[in-house]
Parts: structure tokens; C-alpha cells; sequence
């Protein structure tokens, strides 16, 4: 259903040998296989590319992340992971922009499930060097389109948290139970 996936955290502009990636949550008590669930890269809401996620099927767990790259070990090179299981290595996935960009996820008739226009405005003005730094959903239930939702990754986290818990994520009266840490 829309709204039960959610991207959740974005890195458009990784460190020099590093990889983009996005990481995804489940918000429901569902499981859900990945293998209907497509990530698109579109221009003015129109899709360009629809990539199958993980054509050979992947169940992600009620309320679990899950990071998203074309290469694992060059997140892993520069970010901690809690839990090797939350990242998937995609064969095929969309360069990012380091600018502004649009990414979503969809099933393969193109319904949305969820979608984010992002920008490099978006991330904290008094840092002023935003390599290497992921924008991190701050709500849930708050809309992903909206800018003031997402926030630049901390530092003491070590500017991205791929396939845990956001540094930046605030529970406050979304009901949400977090876990996955």
C-alpha cells in the first residue's frame, strides 16, 4: 500500500571512492516482498528509469530498514552498519544527482509508493561541506515532499546511518515503534 514504504534516507553526494545509496523503511506490520517493489528516477514527476529492486525477492520486515546501493562495501567503507543484513547490493541503480534529484518507489504499473524531489538546499546551512553527509527523514507520517522533513545526517553519527535508525529522527506523536536498531 502506499505509504508502507518509505525512503527514508538519501546519499546523492558520497565521499571520493564511496557509493550513493538510499535507504528505505517499512512502516507496517506487514512483510513485504522487495520483488514487486520498484525504485524509480524521474524528471518533473515523470518516471525515466524503473529499476526492480531485487528481482530474486527480498521480505523486508515490519518497521526494518533496509540501504540500497550498486556497491555494499563502498558504504561499508566509510559508514558504520549495525547489521550486514540491512543492505542490498542492486545490480542495476540510478546515478543521483548531487544537486536536486527525484527518486520514488513504485510497483511496476508505476503507482507510487512513495516518492522525494530532493535538493542539496535541503541540508543544514552552517555545514559547508556536504560530501559524504546523507539527508535523513525526520517523520514518518509527515509527507516526504516536504523539505523541512528531512535534515542533514549528525556528525557524531558519521553523516549517514545506512540501514538503522536516523540520527536525525524525531518519533514525537507519529506513533511510531522504532526498532532496527
Amino acid at each position: 500500500d502506499s505509504g508502507d514504504l518509505v525512503i527514508n534516507e538519501i546519499l546523492s553526494e558520497p565521499f571520493s571512492g564511496g557509493q550513493d545509496f538510499i535507504e528505505i523503511y517499512n512502516r507496517s506490520s506487514k512483510f513485504i516482498d522487495l520483488k514487486n517493489v520498484y525504485m524509480s528516477k524521474s524528471t518533473l514527476g515523470v518516471i525515466q528509469d524503473l529499476i526492480q529492486i531485487s528481482p530474486s525477492g527480498w521480505i523486508l520486515g515490519p518497521r526494518k530498514y533496509l540501504c540500497l546501493s550498486s556497491n555494499a562495501s563502498s558504504v561499508t567503507q566509510f559508514y558504520a552498519l549495525k547489521d550486514s543484513a540491512q543492505i542490498l547490493e542492486m545490480s542495476d541503480f540510478p546515478s543521483l544527482s548531487t544537486s536536486d534529484g527525484e527518486i520514488g518507489l513504485n510497483d511496476f504499473s508505476g503507482r507510487w509508493f512513495d516518492f522525494v524531489k530532493y535538493s542539496d538546499d535541503w541540508h543544514n546551512p552552517l555545514i559547508s561541506e556536504t560530501k559524504g553527509i546523507s539527508l535523513e527523514r525526520v517523520y514518518f507520517d509527515r509527507p516526504s515532499y516536504d523539505p523541512t522533513n528531512w535534515q542533514s545526517a549528525s556528525a557524531i553519527s558519521g553523516g549517514a546511518t545506512p540501514g538503522y535508525i536516523n540520527s536525525q529522527f524525531n518519533g514525537a506523536n507519529s506513533g511510531a515503534i522504532v526498532t532496527g536498531k
